[in-house]
């Protein structure tokens, strides 16, 4: 929070199973296995390390709880955001609701 109480920045993190997928992230068929959906991810300030160290953060919650694979759906609006997704190894893998989805596999 700044001085006028305005919230800076929020990470939220969901575990998931197969079932719970929408279908673009159920294309890779890796039934009976954990996920991690990024919930929120929200950063007011930009150019200050925050984004960063939350999809470092994203990275580690991942491997501790067994996800193979981390996805986000994101407005296709927030290009500037899409583009830091995908030079941190995320890729588009569809649509869904008028969002993108984009995924990222957890490496062991």
């Amino acid at each position: 929070m700044d001085k006028n109480n305005k919230l800076l920045s929020f990470l939220m993190l969901k575990e998931e199973n197969y079932q719970e997928l929408n279908d673009v992230v159920k294309k890779y068929d890796l039934v009976n296995k954990k996920f991690l959906k990024v919930s929120t991810f929200k950063v007011s300030y930009t150019g200050n390390g925050i984004g960063n160290k939350y999809l470092s953060i994203i990275d580690v919650t991942a491997k501790k709880v067994g996800a193979c694979l981390i996805y986000i759906t994101v407005y296709p609006k927030l290009e500037v955001f899409i583009e830091f997704l995908k030079r941190h190894g995320y890729i588009v893998a569809g649509n869904y609701n008028r969002e993108l989805v984009l995924v990222k596999k957890v490496k062991d």
